[in-house]
């Protein structure tokens, strides 16, 4: 499937609830470049007929819309199934206050709490994620938020909810006799799930050691299944994951180290494993938030290692897993990132993909209406900017519309771009797109590469580098309608890469990201392959204008600071984790553009913020981008890099000018200068004039 992606996208985000109830029985026919709908071959052209909550129908084509019905024109979008989160704290909230961190903040009145936890709730929808499994809560707040959600009081996903979890305490765990009484208290108030902690660990914390043993997490389930209520257990160590699998629980979270015999207990059982290899990345990423020590990071890092190769295997052997973000505090927002992983365990993105949707949504006892793009089921639909089969990526960061029981939750405003930041016109005529491989090397597993040049163009002035985020498949990139119009225009070749990485011992960041260790050299010898494929061996030495998205920008970077010879301009585009700080006079002699996100992980703003303001400060020729209202997307990158990368091709002379990063302010500069308040360095009027448009842009 070949999807075509949106030229450019604007930035304000929109969040909607329907109109009356009158108003919910209104047939609408939303139109798509194409439906991944969960069951069979994804449906091109797609149309998706909705009647209140409900799909009525998915066809194809003019003769799928009904006659007399509103049309929601979204291609060439591509359309996927409303995400499910197994695994959230919705109420855990922090509004970021100085002098407080997430777990050292005032204690709060539970209807404050539900008020606040909205904020929660939003940024869940703009992840995908329009329902999820809500597994521990204190004082009522998730049954009241899940109450005010349905009642439609409060914008936010589906929520099914556990209430207070069952844990051990500190005298050995519950009597065996008081367990059916605990279950029926809780199901009583309005839990549809019975969350169980049967280890320690949490937060900053590893600790495996096993809190409950079989016998009492036996007892809990049998008296839960006799209510018909499913129970989760929480084990961060392989003792307690046994068993909890042992027992029959419906569903384990986390755990490291499990032994084959766990791993065939669970995939003859059908137990669905919410690993949750993210949320401890989520923690590294935002220690300093937290105020955690930094004795705690290593630990963690291991352990994320540990629950990643546990993943691998529990794939390979069949288990049902399922995507669980443990999202809270700030964490919201972030919930579709456990895909990245489960894509590096070894899924496909069609089969990470289902861990959000067919998977969970049987696990819910809800495959008849939720996790399908199918007639009868809720209209819980989202609309991605690619194709989320060959990237998932797309699922990850470029979701752009948003529709949760038939109302429409999140969309983004088309807003018509500037002049200097529009898509080239030109039409692209080509010579056949050619692929080639490179071997493993010491830090990536996969090396595969599109290269694409204009059919007519006598002699590339250059190569246009495009990176994915992390793991993702950058090679349709090379099919792009826009870079491929600029390329012609500016007698360029496209270069799209799909690196993987090797399990290694920093799973926080992409090891092929360290250019210098092998992944660097390769990108190389594969133009020197292409060069000698084609009939433009200039490939071999040309300049490289390398874009990418976050972990792609991370290799763009470090690819200049290994071979600032090799490289024309280069852009980095919010990735979060850097080897390199202080790059050399020759590497920052070259032209750069740094794009952060105002509302992406603070982390991230910090880092390349930081990165930015070293290098300029020993004289770097770049600027940064602060895109406002905007998080971990992808942005004007393309539009703005586009203006970027040409004047750039044109080697432009003269002093340049500066542009003030605190009120947007140009002005011609004698040199670029080693300031002491960094600002941007703008090469030319035309990249000026582009520049604070982006930055200023509402």
């Amino acid at each position: 499937m070949r999807l075509r992606a949106p030229l450019a996208v604007g930035a304000s985000l929109l969040l909607m609830t329907s109109a009356p109830t009158a108003r919910q029985s209104k047939v609408v026919a939303l139109r798509f470049g194409a439906a991944v709908t969960g069951s069979g071959a994804p449906v091109t052209d797609a149309v998706v007929v909705i009647e209140g909550d409900r799909i009525k129908s998915v066809g194809t084509g003019n003769r799928a819309v009904p006659a007399g019905v509103e049309v929601v024109d979204l291609r060439p979008l591509t359309a996927i199934p409303g995400l499910i989160d197994a695994h959230t704290h919705m109420t855990y909230y922090w509004d970021g206050a100085a002098g407080t961190t997430p777990l050292k903040q005032a204690r709060r009145e539970p209807a404050q709490t539900v008020e606040l936890a909205a904020a929660n709730a939003r940024k869940t929808l703009e992840s995908g994620v329009t329902t999820v499994r809500d597994l521990g809560a204190s004082g009522g707040t998730d049954y009241a938020m899940r109450d005010q959600i349905a009642a439609g009081k409060m914008v936010g996903p589906r929520m099914i909810v556990a209430g207070q979890g069952i844990s051990a305490g500190r005298g050995g765990g519950p009597a065996i006799d008081a367990i059916p009484g605990l279950v029926d208290t809780r199901v009583k108030a309005g839990s549809e799930w019975i969350k169980v902690y049967a280890s320690r660990g949490s937060f900053q914390s590893v600790d495996t050691t096993q809190t409950m043993n079989y016998e009492q997490l036996k007892t809990i389930v049998d008296a839960a299944h006799a209510q018909k209520i499913p129970v989760a257990i929480h084990s961060y160590g392989a003792s307690g994951v046994k068993d909890a699998v042992r027992a029959g629980a419906d569903s384990v979270e986390h755990g490291i180290e499990l032994d084959d015999e766990t791993i065939a207990m669970m995939a003859k059982q059908g137990t669905v494993w919410v690993p949750t290899i993210d949320h401890n990345r989520y923690y590294v990423d935002s220690k300093d938030e937290y105020g955690f020590a930094p004795e705690a990071i290593p630990p963690l890092n291991d352990y994320i290692q540990k629950n990643f190769e546990s993943t691998r295997r529990a794939f390979k052997a069949g288990v049902p897993l399922a995507m669980g973000s443990d999202a809270v505090y700030s964490g919201f927002g972030q919930n579709t990132r456990e895909l990245g992983w489960f894509v590096k365990a070894g899924m496909t993105p069609a089969q990470a993909l289902a861990t959000a949707t067919t998977i969970p949504a049987r696990m819910l006892r809800r495959d008849k209406d939720l996790g399908r793009i199918a007639s009868g089921y809720f209209a819980d639909i989202v609309a991605v900017e690619g194709d989320p089969l060959k990237d998932i990526d797309v699922v990850i960061s470029k979701v752009r519309w948003v529709m949760a029981a038939g109302k429409v939750v999140v969309g983004r405003k088309p807003a018509p771009a500037p002049a200097t930041l529009q898509a080239p016109s030109q039409a692209a005529a080509s010579a056949p797109s050619l692929e080639d491989t490179i071997p493993p090397g010491v830090n990536f597993d996969k090396a595969e590469f599109k290269f694409w040049s204009p059919k007519d163009a006598a002699t590339l002035r250059g190569v246009v580098v495009l990176v994915p985020g992390s793991n993702g498949d950058g090679r349709p990139m090379a099919d792009d309608a826009f870079w491929q119009a600029f390329a012609t225009k500016n007698s360029l070749a496209l270069l799209g890469c799909r690196f993987t990485d090797k399990p290694h011992d920093q799973s926080f960041i992409e090891d092929y990201v360290n250019v210098s260790r092998g992944s660097g050299q390769a990108l190389l010898d594969v133009l020197a392959k292409f060069a000698s494929r084609t009939s433009h061996p200039e490939v071999g030495s040309a300049p490289l204008f390398l874009w990418g998205m976050s972990a792609g920008g991370q290799f763009n970077y470090e690819f200049t600071a290994w071979k600032p010879e090799r490289v024309g301009a280069f852009i980095v585009n919010k990735g979060g984790i850097y080897y390199s700080a202080l790059l050399s006079k020759a590497a920052r002699d070259v032209p750069g553009l740094l794009f952060v996100g105002e509302k992406d992980l603070q982390s991230r703003v910090e880092t390349i913020t930081g990165l930015f303001a070293v290098n300029r400060r020993g004289g770097a020729v770049w600027a940064l981008v602060v895109e406002p209202g905007l998080a971990h997307v992808v942005g004007q990158s393309k539009e703005l890099g586009a203006v970027f990368f040409e004047e750039m091709l044109s080697k432009p002379k003269g002093a340049g000018f500066i542009g003030d990063l605190r009120s947007f302010e140009v002005q011609p500069a004698a040199s670029p200068g080693t300031p002491s308040t960094p600002n941007a360095w703008l090469q030319t009027e035309r990249i000026a004039t582009a520049w604070k448009t982006a930055v200023s842009a509402k």
